[in-house]
């Protein structure tokens, strides 16, 4: 079962926590840009900061597979996290600019 049952398998630990991780968090950051309201707090902007509890949850569940020497899969988290924190940087800006102009 060892290196010829990983060549076979369709995606690896890597790819599949990166998609487990990154999907959530861009799904919900992209969610908030879509908030009529100003205010974070109020409609669609709470998806923004239950996406960034996803994100500080991720970044957690990476040093865990860490100290549990799953590196491959704290490596896809990691990433995953990161694609996300791209995503909740880059819709907090487009929410600030939205949101200032009217």
């Amino acid at each position: 079962m060892g290196a010829d049952h990983d060549r076979g398998c369709l995606m690896s630990n890597l790819y599949k926590a990166l998609i487990f991780t990154a999907i959530p968090i861009v799904l919900l950051s992209l969610v908030s840009v879509f908030s009529k309201q100003p205010d974070l707090n109020k409609g669609l902007g709470i998806a923004w900061l239950v996406a960034g509890n996803i994100w500080l949850i991720a970044l957690l569940t990476a040093l865990g597979f860490y100290i549990r020497k799953s590196k491959e899969i704290a490596r896809g988290v990691l990433a995953g996290a990161m694609i996300g924190f791209a995503s909740l940087a880059i819709t907090m800006i487009i929410f600030i600019i939205v949101h200032q102009t009217e």
